[in-house]
């Protein structure tokens, strides 16, 4: 139960709950020789770190858990592991090395009905194909988690599988577009609800939320300016939005997005004044959090200067470009610091991994060298035997005990 709290904590961005509960657990079950459920935490606190972008935390939780797996000679144990580094991998962005990873740990687990890890492992490989564009692998991972998530308890985890096969159904859609395949985007969305509803608390707000949030979305992108029907629905879901999230955290982004949708049929509508109404709320959500979060903020200073620029307010419009090109910069000095990050740990592991590697080599060289040795012993034995066959019996006795 711990274990599907502290992943809960993690999932609704608790970090520090989600740390402390794991960090708690791990030395209790270390100290039991509980070696499996302890790589589990290990893991939760590896993903945990990395979704802060602490990736060097992440890093060290990884080889913690390898090398607590290995000990252990569990083979669920190291494809959780193995599951680890490939989620250091992805957030490094090193996707190839994620994929990687994946399959490592599938190889481990075999045929082992382990559903919870393989929802896992199958959500990380959509992730990075969906990256990708590639369709094809992009509905097969997404089905396959949902399958196995199915198998679990944990709701969220069922939850976010029924996103990624919303996500790869947009795919579909894109390429052939049908009523059905349209129809099959709102479907898994419409399933997180009704799982919610059958098992309440069980089903995050914030991940109810953002089922609200794509279906809103989803009416908004997909249907005409003259589909009142779409309209009202996409209405009535931003709302429920707005309803969900009084109790999550970080819920910046969901109350922005729900308020821009609003203001796009506000402006639709040709009332500019609402709209201006449903943007400042959103630009007062973001700006009054602790933590802001710059995209989301960008994109609702860009709508506030168009529709400045068309009422013809230009003070205000300058003010908020002015805001807006502030929260840029910042927002590139952010993502260099990141990214210079992710330079030096990619330098790091590639540099362990060249030194591993290397030892790797100079075994089997010294294997080789040993065979090679031996083999010369052996030859020099045997022409040894056949040039003194004239010697006695002992001495032909003592090189064929030397022989074997």
């Amino acid at each position: 139960m711990s274990l599907q709290q502290a992943e809960t904590y993690r999932v609704n961005e608790d970090y520090t709950k989600a740390i402390v509960l794991a960090k708690k657990n791990i030395q209790s079950l270390l100290q039991q020789k509980k070696w499996l459920d302890a790589v589990k935490f290990l893991t939760i606190l590896n993903n945990t770190y990395g979704n802060m972008d602490d990736f060097k935390q992440a890093i060290k939780y990884e080889d913690e858990a390898m090398k607590i797996a290995l000990k252990s000679k569990d083979a669920t144990a190291i494809a959780y592991a193995y599951l680890a580094k490939a989620y250091t991998q992805y957030s490094i962005g090193k996707p190839d090395e994620a994929v990687r990873n994946c399959n490592l740990a599938l190889n481990r687990l075999g045929d082992r009905p382990e559903h919870y890890l393989l929802a896992k492992i199958y959500m990380l490989l959509y992730g990075v194909h969906s990256n990708w564009n590639h369709v094809k692998e992009t509905n097969a991972f997404a089905l396959k988690a949902l399958e196995n998530a199915k198998l679990t308890t944990d709701y969220n985890l069922i939850s976010n599988c029924y996103f990624a096969v919303s996500v790869a159904n947009d795919f579909n859609y894109n390429i052939a577009k049908t009523a059905q395949n349209l129809d099959k985007i709102v479907a898994p969305l419409n399933a997180i609800i009704a799982l919610q509803q059958e098992h309440k608390a069980k089903v995050s707000n914030k991940i109810l939320a953002m089922a609200y949030t794509n279906k809103a979305n989803y009416y908004f992108k997909y249907f005409s300016l003259n589909d009142l029907n779409a309209r009202k629905l996409a209405i009535e879901n931003a709302e429920k939005v707005l309803e969900t999230v009084q109790s999550v955290k970080y819920n910046q982004e969901l109350i922005a997005s729900s308020y821009g949708l609003m203001s796009e049929y506000a402006l639709r509508d040709g009332n500019r004044q609402q709209a201006e109404v449903y943007l400042i709320n959103a630009y007062n959500t973001m700006h009054n959090q602790e933590k802001v979060y710059n995209y989301t903020m960008l994109n609702v200073l860009g709508a506030l200067v168009n529709l400045y620029e068309k009422n013809g307010n230009y003070k205000e419009a300058f003010k908020c470009q002015k805001e807006g090109t502030e929260y840029n910069q910042e927002l590139f000095n952010q993502e260099q610091i990141k990214n210079a990050q992710k330079l030096e740990i990619q330098f790091d592991t590639e540099k362990k991994n060249s030194a591993i590697k290397l030892l790797e080599e100079k075994s089997v060289s010294h294997k080789k060298q040993k065979y090679l040795f031996t083999g010369l012993i052996t030859v020099t034995l045997l022409g040894g035997f056949f040039m003194f066959r004239s010697y006695n019996f002992r001495l032909k006795y003592s090189l064929e005990r030397q022989k074997k």
